[in-house]
């Protein structure tokens, strides 16, 4: 009967060791895939990052100068947007800073992910939201350029078409930017989700 009691105590403390040793080793592989997800994020979010400060630069810059050449309906409408981009690459650096930082502190793997997939859609949002802005005051700025060019038409007809032309943009710049960022970040949020389900329920299960 010794025998048999002390079998089954070794037996009940292996079984624990194994699920310990299991669920760690599940942890470490889930740690380093997220990691691997995290740099694409950070790649591309630097790619963005530059670019987006650049055509900012350079549009403002640009504004200026039609500003001084009078030329006041691309100078001024300039001057409204690419101070815009600029503001959405520094939002961007931010948030990439923060992630650097939730990456490097001592938040457990699932409140890291947690935290990336919060910023993340925040980030996606602002863009979303520039873009749709950007997008409806260049269709505005080049649907009067356009119209005015025809003398036949009233200008209340031109200020009409302007308005319906403006009023309509948004919703079809949003689709645009909406499957841009779904494009650019989708599958890795979406990664990053399944991996920390993944410890949710592993974690859950251990509690039982």
């Amino acid at each position: 009967m010794e025998l048999e009691a002390l079998k089954t105590i070794w037996l009940k403390t292996f079984d624990r060791q194994t699920e310990t040793l299991s669920r760690d080793d599940i942890r470490r592989a889930t740690e380093k895939k997220s990691t691997t997800v995290i740099s694409k994020i950070r790649k591309r979010l630097q790619f963005k990052i530059w670019v987006q400060s650049l055509i900012g630069a350079f549009g403002t810059v640009l504004s200026i100068f039609l500003l001084l050449e009078r030329e006041f309906a691309f100078g001024l409408t300039y001057l409204i947007i690419f101070p815009m981009v600029i503001g959405l690459g520094i939002h961007k650096y931010q948030h990439y800073r923060t992630i650097v930082a939730f990456q490097r502190s001592s938040l457990t793997l699932n409140e890291t992910l947690h935290q990336i997939i919060e910023i993340m859609n925040k980030v996606i949002r602002a863009q979303i939201l520039t873009s749709v802005l950007v997008g409806t005051l260049f269709a505005a700025l080049f649907s009067y350029i356009g119209l005015t060019s025809f003398e036949d038409i009233a200008l209340w007809q031109q200020i009409s078409l302007v308005v319906a032309i403006a009023a309509g943009a948004p919703f079809i710049f949003y689709q645009i930017a909406k499957k841009g960022q779904q494009k650019m970040f989708g599958k890795y949020l979406l990664t990053l989700k399944e991996y920390r389900k993944e410890l949710n329920t592993k974690d859950h299960n251990h509690e039982y």
